[in-house]
């Protein structure tokens, strides 16, 4: 055979195994969300782990997370006994929050500051602007840990009614 028919069919190989991959890696390609989730569960690294037990219970009838005392499994540092009676446990409290369709992101703000959510909702409606998340706002019912920051605040506001869940979710 002639030189230019074994281009000619390595050249259509090449664009055939292009348009493959092409294909191949916008169907596999992450959604951000999933890049976002992927990131929250991975663990972080520290210089000494220490093992733990899990630190936190959802009470689902009131709706508020409890947080109990750590416990440490070091045979070289054993933890004191305390009774349970005398354990001190930290209340975290979530209240709902409604976000009526048509709100914008100014008459939110002022809703969280009524609520008790936020001091200042100018500031807050500032820093949604900024971050261009004022028009993902999504209408709905949410629950929100009474002295979230900003930024939980604004990531639970904008979160689709799909991936909200009916209880709150805690790390």
């Amino acid at each position: 055979m002639k030189l230019k028919y074994y281009l000619r069919g390595a050249g259509f190989g090449i664009i055939i195994s292009t348009i493959i991959l092409t294909i191949a890696f916008a169907v596999s390609k992450p959604s951000v969300k999933d890049t976002i989730d992927a990131a929250e569960n991975e663990p972080v690294e520290t210089e000494e782990a220490p093992t733990e037990a899990p630190t936190e219970a959802i009470d689902i009838e009131t709706t508020k997370i409890v947080d109990k005392p750590k416990i440490e499994n070091e045979a070289s540092n054993l933890p004191d006994v305390t009774p349970l009676a005398e354990e001190s446990t930290e209340v975290e409290e979530y209240r709902p929050f409604t976000v009526e369709k048509g709100q914008s992101s100014n008459q939110v703000a002022i809703k969280l500051k009524e609520s008790g959510f936020i001091e200042d909702s100018d500031d807050f409606n500032k820093y949604i602007t900024d971050l261009g998340m004022s028009n993902r706002i999504q209408p709905g019912s949410f629950y929100i840990k009474v002295g979230s920051e900003y930024e939980d605040i604004a990531a639970i506001l904008v979160t689709k009614p799909e991936d909200r869940s009916s209880l709150p979710q805690h790390e």
